[in-house]
């Protein structure tokens, strides 16, 4: 699998966002986008989500521009936004049996399975659940259909060590399985862990586009270093 996207550019609100985006991913990769508040992280996955199109550049998947039929792009995505969206007047398995309808792979098994994984309460109005719940619910949500392509924005926010290990694990298996995770977060040391190549946005613009390789990867590479060597 290959997604790429070449010289990508975004405005909104007549400026410019991001500039000039290269880069190419493949399956297998944990991809982290590090950058400040403002860097575009978060307008970029947007972009990889299909919710913003480019203003010039293309993206594609496969060879193919993934705006030509956007919804069959969809179908092999997760993708999980900063903000829940969720119906708070329903529980969790409501609010997952509705995101379900849209596929034809998801099973009422499928979803109880997943929140009992997760310990998540079957029953309790979304309107109740704590930030970390709801987070933890997006997640969910984003991986339910198995995707192809792993699109994370900010996934470890106001969750609690022992879920923030357990979704890290889940993170790793797709990675097993030939998937293509990409994700932003401000925890340094969750990107340090996870990811095997880090991509650094300012101003709109990748800065730097950093692989682990064998050798580098025996050495350590510390990511607060780079970060503040890079980006301040």
């Amino acid at each position: 699998m290959i997604l790429e996207l070449f010289k990508v550019d975004k405005y909104l609100n007549n400026t410019l966002i991001l500039k000039n985006i290269n880069f190419t991913l493949s399956e297998g990769e944990i991809v982290g986008l590090i950058g400040p508040n403002g860097a575009g992280k978060t307008t970029l996955l947007r972009l990889l989500a299909t919710l913003y199109k480019p203003d010039s550049g293309t993206i594609t998947f496969e060879g193919n521009d993934v705006f030509v039929n956007p919804e069959n792009f969809r179908r092999i995505i997760g993708y999980m936004p900063e903000e829940s969206g969720f119906y708070n007047k329903l529980n969790a398995f409501e609010n997952l049996s509705f995101y379900a309808g849209f596929f034809n792979n998801i099973t009422r098994t499928d979803i109880l399975n997943k929140l009992n994984e997760y310990n998540l309460n079957l029953n309790k109005k979304v309107g109740a659940f704590s930030k970390g719940q709801k987070q933890l619910l997006l997640f969910i949500k984003s991986i339910i259909h198995n995707p192809d392509i792993l699109i994370l924005d900010e996934p470890f926010n106001a969750l609690d060590p022992g879920v923030r290990i357990t979704i890290r694990e889940t993170i790793k298996n797709f990675s097993n399985n030939n998937k293509i995770i990409i994700f932003s977060s401000h925890i340094l040391s969750d990107l340090e862990q996870l990811c095997n190549r880090y991509i650094f946005l300012k101003k709109g613009e990748i800065v730097s586009d950093i692989r682990k390789t064998q050798e580098n990867n025996s050495q350590g590479i510390n990511i607060e270093e780079l970060y503040k060597k890079i980006i301040t």
